[in-house]
């Protein structure tokens, strides 16, 4: 790996924790929902285009690890849990990204992006799964159930809510893909940057 490539990979991967530590704390202070989909979603977009320029197996998980790395030291606290959620979406991108063999194109960061933007709505469960043990699936339910009496919907609506958020996350996942697929597009027009 050239020395271009690990600078590429450092700077994309500190522009996401960045994006984290800085944008993150502010919309946990104005009680910004979906909050955690909406960093993932800027995140993997980064990762995404620096995957697209470095085109080496490894470089999406390499700018995660920066920025989990940034998260954990940054200055909005000490918050394990977004850090492993940092690792988690740019393990499961980087993980579509070698389903597709590293094929770069909207197809592969759609889907990249998707599982990554979709891992939000899991990750909680994760959490409750390590500080409580075996019924965090139990715990899910009882916080989408939680969540649908607080909106006032129907008994059996936990299970329409779960796969709205699902497709939502989905969706802003795709949207992220495309997104930086549509900025390497540019940036190889315009500044006849290599890559892709």
């Amino acid at each position: 790996m050239s020395v271009r490539d690990v600078a590429r990979l450092g700077l994309l991967g500190a522009l996401w924790g960045a994006v984290e530590i800085t944008l993150g704390a502010a919309m946990q202070a104005a009680h910004v929902p979906l909050r955690g989909a909406l960093l993932t979603t800027i995140g993997i977009t980064i990762a995404l285009v620096g995957a697209a320029f470095v085109r080496r197996p490894g470089a999406a998980f390499a700018i995660g690890m920066v920025a989990a790395a940034l998260r954990l030291v940054g200055l909005s606290g000490f918050a394990i849990s977004s850090v492993a959620a940092i690792v988690i979406e740019a393990a499961l991108a980087e993980a579509c990204l070698a389903a597709f063999r590293y094929r770069i194109g909207a197809p592969a960061f759609c889907t990249a992006g998707a599982a990554a933007v979709l891992w939000d709505l899991a990750h909680p469960a994760l959490g409750v799964l390590l500080l409580g043990g075996a019924d965090w699936l139990g715990a899910f339910w009882r916080a989408a159930h939680k969540a649908s009496a607080a909106l006032h919907l129907p008994p059996a609506s936990p299970f329409v809510l779960v796969a709205a958020l699902a497709l939502m996350r989905i969706g802003l996942g795709c949207l992220a893909g495309l997104a930086a697929w549509r900025l390497v597009r540019r940036l190889q027009a315009r500044f006849g940057v290599d890559g892709a």
